[in-house]
């Protein structure tokens, strides 16, 4: 995400970090605040689409695990979580699959993304699908099928011919879709962006999940459908690349695949009167910076109900803006404690137990990598328009820490720590081997070291990095905050990502085989020989990983519901088999066969 030799330094906008919770109730959102409808005039920018959002990138892959979730396939005798031996799983009854109704709610992690796409085979392997599976519950998902949202772009192979053409097409597509309509969407699928290559769609049905890739806290309670997402878009408080993911996704995930709004995540779980409400989100508000390479309020989400500033790019003059909110935007604390919060809605609204997860820390996953280092193993192979391989090339590519354009404190280079995104790589990568063969590739790479290749708007400097990193440790406090109501269970998953990235995390297996996973990608080991839990976007979990968080949930379920008569049959779940899973594990490894 780069700017012109004019274009502005983006200062660390709301850099100081919240530190003390507020007393009371702070300034309620003023969403009845009019919304003045600004003249479209630009039709924005789509970069590298499938990564250059959290929630964004291409291709799915992998089979089926077959047996792996079997309640009765596993071993009682896996350890790391509460889970009692010796006992046998659930026993069916009358209704087998109804003696929870469970319901999910946030975003990309909960609907089951992997590769940065949504797609029915990868939804059943997302932690929700296998905690629910292994507990005998039945769990209805919006299954996006004939393809995926967004299109595949990546896989086991990275083709820069598909990703130019891909591109292009989704260009276009965002480009018709916005001059035609002014983002008035009309609604159906009639529009360009569905006839996109690959678009996945789905049919109406049941539904147990809503969550939505690339949703923030906020949009939980606040979008109701595709027009207040639009709305959005049209206030830039988020991204025109969302006419590409988070507005299909919507249609077909919170409009149930239907041409009307149904409602938000939380009016619809109220509907369906649940006894257990999963609910994970928040990535979104903190990752943001992973892949814009900016931190400000649009990015990283504020504490505190505010007017937003941050940087916008208009393409009509491919400038970077500074931009101003119209109305106060909520902040996390409005989000996840206020009284009209999601929390705070199931709380009034149902009877349900709440499960809530920790916000992810940044270093937890694989996407960011070190400016001034090599790129380092990547779990897919690239390759030329001409077909030729050059994955070593990519893989020894030392990141040129040299800055591109205009600098902050006129610094020439990047300091030591800085990080860019797995995204903004693979952009110049494709944007390199445009047109070229190996030998014509390499020279432009060896060129990239004397002249720089990425600016101030693509990577992160280890002091916006600390800002990052404490303001998800103020999220997290606001979620264990919360949690102190006796209905609100908090699932910690950083203490796992820590131990994982650190000494490798042993998966619990039947086999009694030690097996340890770290941080990285899912079919590349790394130094230690320990395989890795992220899918090939580097953000979203492989099958693997989704399997670890399907245990830390059991876990919590376990440990807290356990001595509760209403949910005693837990208690009799075993863990899913995490070794069976990695054995399964559809992320296994790039595609060497030259095909």
């Amino acid at each position: 995400m780069g700017g012109d030799g004019q274009s502005p330094i983006p200062p660390v906008v709301d850099a100081v970090s919240w530190k003390r919770l507020p007393p009371p109730e702070p300034p309620a959102y003023a969403s009845e605040t009019p919304r003045v409808e600004p003249a479209w005039q630009r039709w924005g920018r789509v970069g590298l689409l499938a990564l250059s959002v959290a929630t964004s990138v291409g291709p799915g892959i992998g089979a089926a695990i077959r047996g792996a979730w079997s309640p009765t396939s596993v071993s009682t005798t896996l350890t790391r979580g509460p889970s009692p031996t010796g006992l046998e799983p659930a026993v069916a009854d009358e209704d087998p699959s109804r003696w929870v109704v469970l319901v999910g709610l946030g975003d990309s992690l909960t609907a089951g993304m992997q590769d940065g796409t949504l797609e029915s085979e990868h939804q059943d392997h997302g932690y929700l699908a296998q905690f629910a599976r292994q507990s005998a519950i039945e769990l209805n998902l919006p299954r996006i099928e004939g393809g995926s949202i967004p299109p595949r772009v990546l896989g086991p192979v990275f083709k820069i011919a598909r990703y130019h053409e891909m591109r292009g097409q989704l260009r276009e597509a965002v480009k018709g879709v916005a001059v035609r309509t002014a983002y008035a969407w009309p609604g159906d699928r009639n529009n360009e962006v569905f006839k996109v290559e690959g678009h996945g769609h789905r049919a109406p049905g049941p539904q147990d999940s809503f969550a939505v890739p690339g949703y923030e806290y906020r949009h939980l309670t606040d979008i109701h459908g595709v027009r207040d997402f639009l709305q959005e878009i049209h206030d830039t408080t988020d991204e025109v690349d969302a006419l590409v993911n988070e507005v299909p996704l919507t249609r077909e995930v919170l409009q149930n695949g239907t041409d009307r709004a149904q409602g938000s995540q939380v009016e619809q779980a109220l509907k369906r009167k649940p006894d257990i409400v999963v609910l994970w989100a928040g990535a979104n508000d903190a990752l943001a910076p992973a892949f814009a390479g900016v931190v400000d309020d649009r990015t990283l989400t504020p504490i505190m109900d505010k007017t937003w500033e941050y940087w916008h790019q208009d393409l009509a003059t491919n400038q970077w803006v500074k931009v101003h909110t119209r109305h106060v935007m909520p902040g996390m604390y409005s989000a996840i404690l206020g009284k009209n919060s999601a929390i705070e809605q199931l709380k009034r609204g149902t009877t349900a137990e709440i499960f809530i997860f920790t916000v992810p820390h940044v270093e937890s996953i694989p996407f960011l990598k070190t400016v001034g280092k090599a790129v380092g193993d990547l779990p897919f192979r690239v390759e030329l328009e001409n077909g030729e391989d050059v994955t070593d090339l990519v893989e020894g590519m030392v990141l040129p820490d040299r800055i591109k354009g205009p600098s902050k404190k006129d610094r020439k280079t990047f300091p030591q720590g800085s990080r860019v995104g797995l995204g903004n790589i693979l952009d110049l990568v494709a944007t390199l081997g445009k047109g070229t063969g190996r030998a014509g590739f390499e020279a432009k790479l060896r060129a990239l070291q004397g002249v720089g290749a990425f600016t101030e708007f693509d990577v992160l400097d280890p002091e916006e990095l600390e800002v990052v990193r404490d303001r998800v440790n103020d999220y997290n406090d606001l979620l264990r905050r919360a949690a102190k109501d006796p209905r609100v269970h908090l699932v910690d998953v950083n203490p796992l990502f820590d131990q994982a990235r650190r000494e490798g995390l042993p998966l619990r297996t039947a086999t009694g085989a030690e097996i340890r996973v770290t941080t990285g990608f899912s079919g590349v080991k790394d130094e230690r020989g320990f395989d890795g839990i992220f899918s090939l976007d580097g953000v979203h979990p492989s099958d693997t990983g989704h399997a670890v968080l399907a245990n830390a949930l059991l876990d919590a379920v376990q440990r807290d519901l356990g001595d509760r008569a209403r949910f005693h049959r837990f208690m009799a779940v075993p863990p899913v088999d995490e070794g069976a899973v990695h054995r399964q594990e559809t992320h296994g490894g790039r595609d060497n066969s030259g095909g």
